[in-house]
C-alpha cells in the first residue's frame, strides 16, 4: 500500500472508530501513543532499546499502520453494534483490548528495527 493510500486508509478507520465509540481524537491518539510504547517495552529486550524506538519517526509510522489494522479488524468484528450506553462502555473496552502488545501479531520490518537516528519531535 503506498503512503498516501496507507494514510487515506488510516484516516477513514480512526473516523469510523471515532463516530462508533463516541470519543475525541484527543482520546484516540492517546492511546495510540500508550499502545505503542507498551509495543515497544513490550517486544524489546531493555526499556533503552524501547526508547530509541519510539524515538524514531519510521517506527510511529509503522505503529500507525499496525493501530489501523487492529482497528480495521475491531470494526469489522462490531460494525452490527447497538448504541446503547451500556453497549459502548463494552465496546470502549474491547477496542483497547484489541491495542494491548500481545494482540499485535506483527513486528517491525528491518528498516524501522535498523533506524540508528533517533528523530525528536
Amino acid at each position: 500500500m503506498g503512503n498516501s493510500k496507507a494514510k487515506q486508509y488510516g484516516e477513514d478507520i480512526r473516523g469510523q472508530v471515532l463516530a462508533m465509540l463516541g470519543i475525541t481524537a484527543e482520546e484516540y491518539f492517546e492511546l495510540v501513543f500508550a499502545s505503542g510504547v507498551a509495543y515497544a517495552e513490550a517486544n524489546s529486550f531493555c526499556h533503552l532499546i524501547a526508547q530509541l524506538k519510539t524515538h524514531s519517526a519510521l517506527y510511529w509510522a509503522w505503529w500507525e499502520n499496525q493501530f489501523a489494522i487492529a482497528d480495521d479488524v475491531f470494526l469489522h468484528s462490531y460494525q452490527y453494534a447497538g448504541k446503547n450506553e451500556g453497549l459502548l462502555r463494552f465496546l470502549r473496552t474491547e477496542w483497547k483490548k484489541a491495542h494491548l502488545p500481545e494482540k499485535i501479531k506483527a513486528f517491525p520490518p528491518n528498516e524501522v528495527l535498523k533506524t540508528k537516528e533517533v528523530e525528536y519531535a
